[in-house]
């Protein structure tokens, strides 16, 4: 990911364009299931990842409608391996009769969202009527490298350089960075929201960040028993998934703290 013009993280591979496959894994992976299974569900099925101008599954920003949604999250939420209207962050905006835009990507943690958010606020977007943040795992983090004059931005869990190495031992082992680190990316977020009175709907299917948090704002924990691994790229959740975490964020919407603001 690199940093575009006006702060915000994008992919430029992405930017404006239309795609059968996010990943040449999932490409592979694909091809090699419908060799192994010709009567999988997946089968012959295309799925569509059409990207705007800032390379989020969504639409272009200019097209929002005046009362819409935010969500943020990872890959899971942008919706990788499944059809864009079978994801959570879809579904839920036809449930509360707004427009959506899902500002989801994929491989980013606690970190990007935080990030985003800001970025968002900052270049004076159009404000949501309500935020519903997926917490990604606590565990992932972003090194930044300065290249040029730009800025990159990856993750080096699987790297056996340096940054791999300190990552593995000093923020994994020794999780001291990342509890502080998390809590800091948790309240900040949530704290830019709070300042444009925006109500936010904080949720994982993470347990390990209700044990690490310490937060006046809560976050939910949502468990769902079907559809795990059942995307089209057998990495991700299947639209069973996203239809019960829907179900259960519909009961947290109806609870007074957003009935009143949304």
């Amino acid at each position: 990911m690199e940093l575009h013009d006006n702060g915000l993280l994008i992919n430029p591979e992405r930017i404006n364009k239309t795609m059968k496959f996010m990943s040449q894994r999932e490409q592979d992976d694909y091809y090699r299931e419908c060799k192994r299974n010709p009567s999988w569900e997946w089968a012959g099925v295309n799925i569509e990842y059409k990207f705007n101008e800032y390379g989020h599954r969504t639409k272009s920003v200019a097209d929002l409608s005046h009362d819409f949604v935010l969500t943020f999250g990872c890959s899971y939420t942008e919706g990788v391996g499944l059809h864009h209207d079978q994801t959570w962050s879809w579904k839920i905006s036809k449930y509360l009769e707004t427009d959506v835009y899902n500002a989801a990507n994929q491989g980013t943690g606690c970190d990007i969202q935080c990030y985003q958010a800001s970025q968002w606020i900052k270049n004076n977007f159009p404000i949501p009527k309500i935020v519903i943040v997926q917490w990604p795992a606590h565990t992932r983090k972003s090194f930044i490298y300065h290249n040029n004059n730009d800025y990159r931005f990856t993750d080096r869990a699987e790297s056996r350089d340096i940054d791999g190495t300190w990552y593995r031992k000093r923020y994994i082992m020794d999780y001291g960075e990342l509890h502080f680190a998390n809590r800091l990316w948790f309240d900040h977020f949530n704290l830019l929201w709070k300042s444009m009175n925006v109500p936010v709907l904080n949720f994982s299917w993470e347990m390990d960040h209700e044990r690490i948090l310490n937060s006046p704002y809560r976050l939910w924990v949502i468990r769902c028993k079907n559809g795990s691994m059942k995307a089209r790229d057998m990495m991700h959740d299947g639209k069973e998934w996203h239809q019960e975490t829907v179900e259960k964020l519909k009961g947290l919407l109806s609870l007074p703290d957003f009935t009143h603001k949304i």
